[in-house]
């Protein structure tokens, strides 16, 4: 990569990004150090703009479709140049080389649900404790509480269910059968199950900098477009 200002996208294990020899191009490209490679690409000033985001997107797609592990990174995190990039990825080697055993060939899939507050008769349970217990079936792809994050929102005319879940990849077609059976068991409840996702919800890692830049911007993992 030419000395510039560069969006960092993704890490992967270097043995793995062999296989994106082929679709490195205009919109990205690749930084090595020892076992781990960025995908990087030319940053601009305006990095949050819709473009930019499918931009990121797109990349991060590109990654998680030819590589097992992916360890993607918000829109907007950048560094100098590829020096620096090596740099950074030598900082962490110890968070990235345990980020990356974690997410190891697993992906993000999502459900969202909408249930509509019904009257509740004496010992009959709700809808949204029939709901959640219906999730046993998603729960056993995650079954550490850590690999699952669950929220329920109550508004006045509505709650609300967000659920990601962190599966291998093996199991993203029994995700879609126990979405399938959930959907049977209450029909009335609409539902949009996605995936599967590069897994920015459980990428947690902070990602620490050469004195010189530290405190000049965050460098966090979070979710981006999905």
């Amino acid at each position: 990569m030419k000395s510039q200002s560069l969006n960092l996208y993704a890490v992967v294990p270097a043995d793995e990004a062999l296989k994106l020899d082929s679709a490195v191009g205009s919109k990205f490209g690749l930084v090595t150090w020892g076992p781990f490679t960025a995908l990087v690409g030319a940053s601009s000033r305006q990095c949050q703009t819709p473009a930019a985001a499918m931009r990121h997107d797109g990349v991060v797609r590109v990654a998680l479709e030819k590589c097992f592990t992916v360890l993607p990174f918000r829109l907007g995190t950048c560094l100098g140049n590829a020096t620096e990039v090596s740099s950074v990825l030598e900082l962490n080697a110890q968070g990235l080389t345990e980020q990356l055993r974690r997410l190891h060939g697993r992906v993000e899939m999502g459900l969202k649900a909408r249930m509509d507050p019904q009257p509740q008769e004496e010992d009959t349970p709700g809808i949204g404790l029939r709901f959640f217990e219906g999730l046993g079936g998603l729960r056993e792809l995650a079954p550490l509480c850590a690999d699952r994050h669950e929220r329920f929102s109550r508004r006045a005319d509505k709650n609300l269910f967000d659920g990601r879940y962190l599966v291998a990849r093996s199991d993203v077609e029994r995700f879609w059968s126990a979405v399938s059976v959930l959907r049977k068991s209450m029909p009335a409840v609409p539902m949009i199950a996605s995936g599967p996702w590069a897994p920015y919800s459980f990428a947690e890692m902070v990602l620490a900098q050469g004195a010189e830049r530290q405190g000049s911007q965050s460098m966090g993992v979070d979710h981006a477009a999905n």
